[in-house]
């Protein structure tokens, strides 16, 4: 009897559930049609969110947001679900800018196609630089200016087109060139250094939230060599951010000894220890621009520093030789 009605019931739930081409047909002609709508009111309530923004606000936040999200951060360490959630909700606040920024164009992008500026006004990406000569010689890392279809220097809240004059990308160095006199900072051997070291830097940290005005950090060489050992690297305590690769790394005499060049990815790190890393952070050995200015013609650098001098005057001539990169043309995928 019990055998009887489980397949009675059986046959009763497969005869429910049957339907034919056109009922199907029907059913997804509405979930379609739901579809449309949940996306329109989703339009309309981001047009309401941003209708105080102008268009060039709204072009600077996505660019900002982009940056994040190619550099994988998180925020500020609450956990894996909280970091996820937070990382996911900067993908969906950056597609909906840009849909309203398409649509207040007249364009037709897709929500989900992301964020690809080639707008000359804004800069797709930033990061902090340091001249080597007075005559303008500037050094970054090369990730900062990939795929740059313009490049700007700004020193002082004054802009100087920039050139390269030579890239080496498989150890993150770039040497750009600045019309006019500036003041520059010595550099010297990484061989030196020693673990423990003291260490400090002064760059530019995501400026769309955090400003224009040059940040000073302080820290230690946590590691004479960097990610799996790497030898070309240096590992630093001195808390630093998306923005500030490319900045130097000064030792206690005022010389630089290594340029930073990013930090432990979040996302791997999440991955492979269940937890987001703190002030781990990694600076390409001076030592290797050396190498990389033997190749360039009639250059003069500042020689080392080894007068003793008060540390604020270390931190004051420092600031006066780091500028913000300004990189324009189309964004370009980061590891």
């Amino acid at each position: 009897m019990r055998k009887a009605l489980l397949l009675s019931l059986f046959l009763g739930s497969l005869l429910g559930c049957a339907t034919t081409p056109e009922q199907r047909a029907e059913k997804e002609k509405r979930e379609a049609a739901e579809e449309k709508r949940r996306h329109q009111e989703e339009v309309d309530r981001d047009r309401k969110k941003y209708a105080y923004l102008t268009s060039d606000e709204i072009g600077i936040r996505i660019a900002s947001l982009s940056r994040e999200i190619s550099h994988g951060y998180f925020g500020y360490g609450w956990g894996l679900l909280i970091a996820k959630g937070a990382y996911d909700g900067k993908v969906k606040e950056r597609d909906a800018l840009a849909t309203e920024l398409a649509r207040r164009k007249g364009e037709g992008a897709s929500p989900s196609s992301g964020y690809d500026s080639t707008d000359s006004r804004h800069p797709r990406a930033t990061g902090t630089g340091f001249f080597i000569t007075d005559d303008g010689h500037f050094v970054t890392c090369s990730h900062v200016i990939k795929g740059a279809s313009r490049i700007v220097v700004k020193v002082k809240s004054v802009e100087h087109a920039a050139v390269v004059v030579c890239s080496d990308p498989a150890n993150d160095i770039a040497l750009l060139k600045v019309d006019g006199r500036f003041k520059a900072i010595p550099y010297t051997s990484s061989r030196d250094v020693k673990l423990g070291q003291e260490i400090f830097t002064i760059g530019f940290p995501m400026p769309d939230l955090q400003g224009n005005e040059p940040k000073f950090t302080r820290g230690q060489i946590s590691s004479l060599a960097g990610l799996r050992d790497d030898p070309r690297f240096f590992q630093l305590s001195a808390p630093v951010q998306p923005g500030n690769s490319g900045g130097p790394v000064i030792d206690e005499k005022g010389n630089v000894v290594a340029i930073l060049s990013g930090h432990l990815s979040d996302v791997v790190a999440i991955r492979t220890g269940g937890a987001i890393p703190q002030n781990v952070n990694y600076a390409t050995k001076s030592s290797l621009l050396n190498i990389l200015l033997e190749s360039v013609p009639d250059i003069t650098t500042k020689s080392d520093g080894d007068v003793a001098q008060k540390f604020d005057e270390l931190v004051s001539g420092a600031r006066q030789a780091v500028g913000m990169v300004l990189v324009y043309g189309a964004v370009a995928n980061r590891a």
